[in-house]
């Protein structure tokens, strides 16, 4: 895109902004209608982000939309992930679930960080964009597929 450094940051600081108030309503609605729906709504919303990044590079307002829906989307896994995982597992194992789960998302993290390094440095950022919303979107018919099974409403009328 050629974009500023200081155009980069308010991108991310937009972002990041958005993330803490989406969740908590995304921790609020996962009461309402369960937390599978709500990653799979995380999930795909990523999908689209990634998508977003790989049309929309050229035109900065539109990115400023991308990166508001990557914090609602972002806002809607990071506020039910764990709870997901840990209300899933038997309540005697919640707590060696949940250091697996914390394990597993670091060690992914660092393995995303250098093959993302790898696949840009080889071939750009666009096929890392359609990978990321690849993988996105299995996420999301994954997490679909987990609703109704697992960590159902509380609330549920």
């Amino acid at each position: 895109g050629g974009y500023s450094q200081a155009a980069i940051s308010s991108l991310w600081g937009l972002a990041a902004l958005v993330e803490m108030p989406s969740m908590a309503l995304a921790g609020a609605a996962a009461d309402a209608v369960g937390r599978a729906p709500l990653l799979a709504a995380g999930a795909g919303g990523l999908a689209l982000v990634f998508v977003g990044y790989l049309l929309l590079l050229p035109v900065l307002p539109a990115l400023g939309g991308a990166q508001v829906l990557r914090g609602l989307a972002y806002g809607s896994y990071t506020a039910n992930a764990m709870t997901f995982t840990t209300e899933s597992a038997a309540h005697d194992r919640r707590g060696s679930v949940s250091g697996v789960f914390a394990a597993v998302s670091s060690a992914g993290q660092l393995a995303g960080t250098l093959a993302g390094g790898f696949i840009v440095q080889a071939v750009g950022f666009g096929p890392l964009f359609a990978l990321g919303a690849l993988g996105a979107a299995a996420a999301a018919m994954c997490f679909w597929q987990l609703r109704g099974r697992t960590s159902e409403p509380r609330f549920a009328g």
